[in-house]
């Protein structure tokens, strides 16, 4: 069956579910977002990084957490969310396919606070495939561990 009859003849049932008042499960999905090289913590060092990319519309809702520690000096870090319709040409690399939504705010900018875990809802997607842009201010080898939630019904 294609994916996207699958995905209305779910919620077609759920919405029945719900009007009869039965319950039914919804999956939610976490994934460790990855660097190029296939590493769960992303090294930052002054510079921007990309996390490989990931599918996005094949959920209904999604949001990141994250994480950031430097062993060297203070952290300076920026994350967005760039989005495509294609896979990148190389993995880890700017790609002109990829982009920031016009309307869309970074997922953080500036964080300076170390060593906490941070939530953050994002936006319906608008294309297939999307990826994280990882920007350091200062050189500080700051680790960024990041992770995807992704709501399935």
């Amino acid at each position: 069956m294609n994916k996207g009859l699958n995905k209305v003849l779910m919620a077609g049932i759920g919405t029945v579910l719900l009007i009869l008042g039965i319950a039914y499960a919804r999956e939610v999905i976490t994934q460790d977002l990855k660097s190029s090289a296939g590493n769960t913590t992303i090294t930052v060092n002054g510079t921007s990084v990309y996390t490989k990319a990931f599918v996005l519309d094949d959920s209904e809702y999604n949001a990141i957490s994250y994480y950031a520690y430097s062993p060297a000096a203070d952290i300076d870090v920026t994350l967005e969310l760039q989005q495509s319709w294609v896979m990148p040409v190389t993995e880890g690399a700017a790609d002109g396919n990829y982009t920031e939504s016009v309307a869309m705010s970074d997922i953080v900018t500036n964080l300076t606070t170390e060593s906490t875990w941070y939530n953050k809802a994002l936006s319906a997607p608008a294309m297939k495939y999307g990826r994280i842009k990882i920007t350091e201010a200062v050189t500080a080898d700051t680790q960024v561990t990041l992770k995807l939630h992704k709501r399935i019904n």
